[in-house]
């Protein structure tokens, strides 16, 4: 049976957390402690080409399923895009405190474990994919005023692999803005990639790029537009 054709909150349940991600971070405390000293505030520098965008790769009738899915979600607010205190985000000499946004926590959802290894997964370009695992799976919301801070994305190994971003909104007009950017050179902050949204627009990215999603414009907030992205932060075993 291809679970993909069914809707995806059969498989979900709204209590779960994701325990495996912590149990993971516990175990790798040590080795962790050290490597996110410098993950956080090294310098790198990435081409365009390591930021890589697939349209049209996950099937309509299933994004429909989950793009219906996420109109219907019980979202969650209090989500922090960092779960690490050692990530600070200072500007001018000044740490600001993170603006929380909405989120569905999805880790113990089968579906959308079956739609990453079964269509996603086969169709990205990514190293090692045999020894791929998800380390986090959700989905994250932005409206008008819950902004990010351009941020690295964290892990609970030292062994991370990249980001996959999934754009979930079916109807997103180019007026609400809102757009994907990452800083290509992070000695210049001016030098970035954006990437507008559409619905199915896949992103694979490497994790210690700085990254955001961009303000929704006031347009968007005159007609309540929410930004729904599915996200799945991988780790290497």
């Amino acid at each position: 049976m291809n679970i993909l054709l069914n809707e995806p909150s059969t498989y979900q349940d709204w209590k779960k957390k994701n325990e495996e991600y912590d149990k993971r971070i516990e175990n790798n405390k040590e080795e962790l402690e050290k490597f996110w000293e410098t993950y956080y505030v090294n310098n790198n520098k990435f081409s365009e080409k390591d930021i890589i965008v697939y349209d049209d790769l996950i099937p309509k009738v299933i994004m429909d399923n989950v793009s219906n899915f996420s109109s219907n979600s019980l979202w969650k607010y209090n989500h922090e895009i960092s779960t690490n205190n050692k990530q600070k985000y200072i500007y001018d000499n000044i740490v600001y405190e993170e603006i929380k946004k909405f989120s569905v926590e999805l880790y113990d959802n089968m579906y959308f474990h079956n739609l990453f290894h079964k269509i996603i997964l086969p169709g990205i370009d990514i190293e090692n994919k045999q020894n791929i695992m998800i380390d986090r799976l959700f989905m994250s919301g932005r409206l008008h005023g819950l902004s990010d801070f351009y941020h690295k994305d964290d892990r609970s190994s030292i062994k991370y692999g990249p980001s996959v971003y999934v754009f979930v909104n079916k109807n997103w007009k180019s007026y609400y803005d809102g757009s994907f950017s990452c800083i290509l050179d992070d000695s210049d902050n001016t030098n970035t990639k954006h990437i507008e949204i559409k619905q199915g627009r896949i992103v694979v990215f490497p994790p210690n790029v700085n990254h955001k999603f961009c303000e929704i414009s006031g347009y968007g907030l005159l007609e309540n537009a929410f930004n729904k992205v599915l996200e799945y932060h991988l780790i290497y075993i």
